[in-house]
């Protein structure tokens, strides 16, 4: 698990932003070195956003008045749901995704691109 902060910075987060962006240069690093025959490995890694756990909303599932700026900045204007990062790892490990290796698959509801 890396997080999209490994591909794009965010002011007063260079500590939490370079380890991720480790995490993205160790899963490229290994994906080039266990991908090759006879017995090749995909290493991918998911890049999230704020995914709502109980830990990020209230027991009300309201979200928490510290994470509403950073949900609403993206796109989507919503939390990811806990079951759309299993779900990405599902697909990481089909032979849908046969072709990928070394890549950092961005699920944040579009925060990247905004």
């Amino acid at each position: 698990m890396a997080s999209q902060l490994g591909i794009v910075g965010r002011m007063q987060a260079a500590d939490f932003t370079a380890s991720k962006v480790a995490v993205l240069s160790l899963t490229r690093s290994d994906g080039i070195d266990s991908s090759k025959p006879p017995h090749p490995i995909k290493i991918n890694n998911i890049c999230s956003r704020v995914i709502a756990t109980p830990m990020a909303t209230a027991e009300s599932g309201e979200i928490s008045d510290r994470l509403k700026k950073a949900v609403n900045i993206a796109p989507m204007e919503r939390m990811g749901l806990s079951s759309e990062i299993p779900d990405t790892a599902v697909w990481l490990c089909s032979g849908e995704s046969s072709f990928m290796t070394g890549s950092g698959v961005v699920v944040d509801g579009g925060y990247i691109i905004d």
